[in-house]
C-alpha cells in the first residue's frame, strides 16, 4: 500500500465522504490545476486532487451546480433550494459547487428509460433556475470534497430522489419554442447550439485537455442542451457531439477564425490592398466551409434517423436555400 492510498484511507472518515467517494468513475478525469490540464487516474489517486470528474460516463449520479456569488455557503438556504449534500466553497471569493447526490443513478445511454432522464432534465433545469447557477458550466470537472483545496460542508447526509428534489422545483418552466420541435429538426438545433458553447471553450481546452477530453466534455455538454419534449437518443448526441469536438479542435482559433494555411506568419509582410484581399478571401472561405458543415452535418442527421438522403431533405434540415445545396451536392455526394 503506497502513500497516496494510506492517505486517502485516513481522509475517508466518514459516511458521508465514503458514499461520495463510492459513486465516483473508477478512472475519472482530475487535476490539481487546470494550466497543467486533466489526468484520468485511478480514483484511489484522482480523489485526492482538487478537481475531479463526479459522474461515470453516460450516467448521472450527482448533480452539481456552480455559484459565481460570494455567498456560496448559505446562498442554496436563502433561496429555498434543499441542502445540497455538499456545500465547496472557494474561500478566496466565496464562490461554491453544489453537489446534490442520487440515490438511484440515471443512465443516459440508448436503453435507458427515456422518461427518467427527460424527469432528471427538468428538475436539473428547475434547480439552476432557482439557485441562479451559472448556465455556462459544463458539469463534467467539479470540486472536491474529499480534497484540502476547499472548505467543505456536509450539509445533508441522505442521497436524493428525483422526487424529493422536485419538490423543490418549478418542472414546468417556460421552454423555449424550439424544444417542441419533433424529428430531425432537433438535431439541426442542438447542432447549433453545441457548436456556439464550443466556440467560446475550445481554445482554453486546448491549453488543458486532450481531444479525448474534449470530446468527453462536448458530449455532457450536448447532453445538458437535450430538453427537448421527445429528447434526442444517445448515438444521436455522441454523433453531433463528436462532429462538432473534431471541426473546432482541428479549425477555430477565436472570434470566429479558422486555421488556414494562408492565414500564417509568412503573410505579415504584405500590403493594405493584398491585405484586403486576403480578408476577402478568408472571409468568403470560412462562409463556404460554414455552409458546407451545416450541409455535410444535416446528411449526417438524415442517416442516423434513416431518412431519404435528398437534396430537398438536406435543405429543410439544414435550413439552407435549395440552390445553395445544388450548388454543393457534388462535394456533398463525394465526401459522403
Amino acid at each position: 500500500m503506497d502513500n497516496h492510498t494510506k492517505q486517502l484511507q485516513l481522509d475517508i472518515n466518514t459516511t458521508a465522504k465514503q458514499a461520495y467517494f463510492d459513486g465516483l468513475p473508477y478512472f475519472p478525469l482530475c487535476t490539481d490545476d487546470y494550466s497543467n490540464g486533466l489526468k484520468r487516474l485511478p480514483r484511489e489517486l484522482a480523489a485526492l486532487k482538487a478537481s475531479i470528474q463526479h459522474n461515470p460516463h453516460a450516467i448521472t449520479r450527482s448533480l452539481v451546480f456552480d455559484i459565481d456569488n460570494g455567498n456560496g455557503y448559505s446562498h442554496w438556504s436563502d433561496v429555498g433550494a434543499p441542502a445540497p449534500n455538499w456545500v465547496l466553497v472557494n474561500s478566496d471569493n466565496g464562490h461554491a459547487h453544489y453537489i446534490y447526490m442520487l440515490a438511484c443513478p440515471v443512465p443516459l445511454t440508448d436503453r435507458a428509460l427515456r422518461k427518467p432522464i427527460a424527469y432528471l432534465q427538468r428538475i436539473e433545469r428547475g434547480l439552476q433556475h432557482r439557485l441562479s447557477a451559472d448556465i455556462g458550466y459544463a458539469g463534467l470537472i467539479s470540486k472536491n470534497p474529499l480534497s484540502d483545496a476547499w472548505q467543505a460542508e456536509n450539509v445533508h447526509d441522505m442521497s436524493y430522489s428525483l422526487d424529493e428534489l422536485a419538490d423543490y422545483v418549478d418542472l414546468e418552466l417556460p421552454k423555449q419554442k424550439k424544444r417542441e420541435k419533433d424529428g430531425i429538426l432537433r438535431n439541426c438545433d442542438l447542432f447549433d447550439e453545441l457548436r456556439y458553447w464550443s466556440y467560446k471553450h475550445v481554445i482554453q481546452a486546448r491549453e488543458s485537455m486532450s481531444f479525448c477530453q474534449w470530446f468527453e466534455l462536448v458530449e455532457r455538454r450536448a447532453g445538458q442542451f437535450n430538453t427537448f419534449d421527445k429528447p434526442l437518443h444517445y448515438q444521436e448526441l455522441k454523433s453531433i457531439a463528436k462532429s462538432v469536438s473534431k471541426w473546432t479542435w482541428q479549425n477555430y482559433t477565436g472570434s470566429g477564425g479558422v486555421r488556414r494555411g494562408r492565414d500564417t506568419a509568412q503573410n505579415t509582410q504584405l500590403s493594405l490592398q493584398e491585405k484586403q484581399v486576403l480578408s476577402s478571401h478568408n472571409t468568403n472561405k470560412q462562409r463556404k466551409d460554414n455552409t458546407l458543415n451545416r450541409l455535410t452535418q444535416a446528411i449526417v442527421n438524415l442517416k442516423a434517423t434513416n431518412t431519404k438522403v435528398t437534396q430537398k431533405a438536406v435543405a429543410e434540415v439544414s435550413r439552407v436555400s435549395l440552390r445553395t445545396v445544388k450548388t454543393y451536392w457534388k462535394t456533398l455526394k463525394a465526401n459522403a
